[in-house]
């Protein structure tokens, strides 16, 4: 599977979601496009924080949809798991499957990143403070 997330491919994307889900999970999964469209773009968010723009093609994330309930709440729950992935141009859904989740919910994962882009993203890191050697601090 890989369908650009995208206005223009919503359709597809609300496909794929109800063939991952069936007809039975709806309460605590990935249901329409809109919130694959709203988890690309925080994906981006997060990718401008680390990367230059022409840098991003080939990172990823995983989401797992579902929040927190209380813990009275014992049983599992049917929940959507997906993975994006950043192209030269804009972020595509590579992959839906159902899965359960208990009393913590899903999760939106961390960027994987290419090592290529780990060490940018590091220089980046590392450019914006310095450290300082050399020098004790004194007790009174």
């Amino acid at each position: 599977m890989k369908i650009a997330i995208k206005e223009s491919n919503r359709a597809q994307i609300d496909a794929a979601l109800r063939a991952c889900n069936g007809h039975a999970a709806t309460a605590h999964t990935y249901t329409c496009a809109s919130e694959i469209i709203g988890l690309a773009e925080n994906a981006e968010e997060v990718l401008a924080e680390l990367l230059p723009k022409s840098a991003r093609s080939g990172a990823s994330i995983r989401a797992v949809s579902g929040c927190r309930v209380p813990n009275s709440y014992k049983y599992a729950r049917v929940a959507t798991a997906v993975s994006i992935q950043r192209g030269s141009a804009c972020w595509y859904l590579t992959a839906a499957h159902t899965t359960h989740v208990w009393q913590q919910g899903g999760r939106i994962g961390l960027p994987t990143l290419t090592g290529a882009q780990a060490a940018l993203a590091l220089a980046k890191t590392r450019a914006k403070f310095e450290i300082e050697i050399g020098t004790a601090e004194v007790s009174a």
